[in-house]
């Protein structure tokens, strides 16, 4: 009943402002970006029309650890690509540097006590997806207490 999460949706021109946001973030880690780099971290967010940033809204909570609130969170961000791609809406779940950086973090009103999970880019896939081989089951679950 916690729900340790919010939602930041971020589409229009709104995307541009993410993107120069992005730009701020890598000039103060990096310095003066070259125009190639500047005009390629600006369209980063233009990849898609509808961005949503999940956020994890950790709270102080005695029962709960805060690894808990993170996972939940991640559990949000997963329902809701599993939802985009159920209704055959486009959907990448991104998340690299731009998510803990502190420039990005502030810019999007995200607080100390808080997490950027991803980033979510929903739209229309312009290409299909390669298909890739399911797993094999084996290589990921094992019988506990088969090692005597």
């Amino acid at each position: 009943m916690l729900r340790p999460w919010r939602f930041l949706v971020i589409e229009g021109e709104r995307l541009q402002r993410l993107g120069e946001l992005f730009v701020r973030a890598r000039e103060a880690r990096e310095g003066e970006l070259s125009p190639r780099e500047r005009e390629r971290t600006l369209g980063r967010p233009l990849r898609a029309p509808m961005v949503i940033v999940v956020v994890a809204a950790c709270r102080a909570n005695a029962k709960i650890p805060e690894v808990e609130h993170l996972l939940s969170a991640g559990a949000a961000m997963q329902n809701m690509l599993n939802a985009a791609y159920a209704e055959g809406v486009g959907a990448m779940w991104r998340t690299g540097d731009f998510a803990y950086d502190p420039v990005v973090k502030a810019g999007l009103g995200v607080a100390e006590t808080e997490h950027i999970i991803g980033f979510l880019y929903l739209g229309t896939a312009s290409e299909q997806r390669p298909r890739t081989p399911p797993p094999d089951p084996a290589q990921f679950f094992v019988s506990w207490g088969n090692d005597r």
